[in-house]
């Protein structure tokens, strides 16, 4: 019972980090333009479009397309840390693409950005 403790206590402070990092976004006003309308990061719907692209084909090379996961989902972790996400599309773009990551965390991380995309 205690290793279920220790191992759930990452996750969850993963997912509070999470929402916090959501509120003060919002409540701090750094995700509005100076229009005040939300703008979605063309970084991020162009890293989902190419994670997408990758998938398409019938036969994937995973000894191509695993580096360039791993690539992605660091890229969109740097972007978060950063206050990068700023629109519903943002929050979804970026769990398209922690979907396919490599780590219990990532899938996580990919359903909460589901849910603050919702």
């Amino acid at each position: 019972m205690r290793n279920s403790a220790v191992i759930g206590l990452p996750s969850i402070a993963l997912v509070l980090l999470g929402v916090l990092h959501c509120l003060a976004t919002v409540l701090s006003g750094q995700a509005s333009s100076p229009s005040g309308a939300l703008s979605d990061s063309e970084e991020l719907r162009r890293l989902r479009d190419q994670d997408q692209a990758d998938r398409a084909p019938a036969a994937i090379d995973w000894s191509v397309v695993g580096p360039r996961d791993r690539v992605r989902s660091r890229r969109v972790k740097e972007l978060f840390a950063g206050n990068g996400l700023h629109t519903a599309n943002d929050y979804y773009h970026a769990a398209m693409i922690l979907q396919h990551g490599e780590a219990p965390e990532d899938f996580l991380l990919a359903h909460e950005f589901c849910v603050v995309a919702m």
